[in-house]
C-alpha cells in the first residue's frame, strides 16, 4: 500500500528558502556599499611640474596614484620631509597605479613636489575591502536564486498538503 507523501518536506523547503533569502538581503545590505571604491577614486590631482600645496587629516593613511609612472617628495607642515612608503598592494584603481602611501602624523598644509603625467593623492583605499564588496554581492546573489525559488515552491506546496 503506497505511504502518504510527508507533510513536513514543504515547510522544510520554505524555511531552508526563506533563510537564505534574508541571509541574502543581508549580506546585500553589508557588501554593496563596501564595492564602489573601485570605479569612484577620489583624489585631488597635483601639479605635475611643480608644487602643489595641500591640507591632509592627521591619524590618515593617504595614497600617491597615478596613470604611469612619478616621483613625489612630500613635506609636512612642520617643513619636514613625510616618508613615501612603497606600496603593498599593486592593484590599479580607476585606471590609476598606486604610486606610494604616506602616513599622515600631523594634520596641516603639506606640500607635495612632483615630475609625472597626472598624480593624485587621496585616502587610501584598502582594496581587500572592496574584493570582499564584489564577492559578497555574488554570493548574496547565488544564495538568492537558491532560496527565491525554493521558498517559491515551499509555501504553494506546504499550503497544498495540508
Amino acid at each position: 500500500m503506497p505511504r502518504p507523501p510527508a507533510l513536513g518536506a514543504p515547510r522544510v523547503l520554505l524555511r531552508i528558502g526563506v533563510v537564505l533569502c534574508l541571509v541574502a538581503l543581508a549580506a546585500l545590505v553589508i557588501c554593496l556599499p563596501m564595492k564602489h571604491p573601485i570605479r569612484d577614486l577620489r583624489v585631488l590631482e597635483l601639479d605635475s611640474a611643480g608644487e602643489t600645496t595641500v591640507r591632509l587629516d592627521g591619524q590618515t593613511t593617504y595614497g600617491l596614484w597615478d596613470t604611469g609612472t612619478a616621483d613625489c617628495t612630500v613635506t609636512g607642515p612642520d617643513g619636514e620631509e613625510v616618508a613615501v612608503l612603497p606600496p603593498s598592494e599593486e592593484t590599479p584603481v580607476a585606471d590609476h597605479r598606486i604610486l606610494g602611501v604616506i602616513e599622515v602624523e600631523a594634520t596641516g598644509d603639506h606640500t607635495f613636489t612632483c615630475s609625472g603625467r597626472r598624480i593624485s593623492v587621496g585616502r587610501l583605499t584598502d582594496l581587500r575591502i572592496v574584493d570582499c564588496g564584489w564577492w559578497g554581492v555574488i554570493a548574496a546573489t547565488c544564495m538568492g536564486l537558491i532560496g527565491l525559488p525554493l521558498a517559491t515552491l515551499g509555501g504553494p506546496l506546504a499550503l497544498y498538503r495540508q
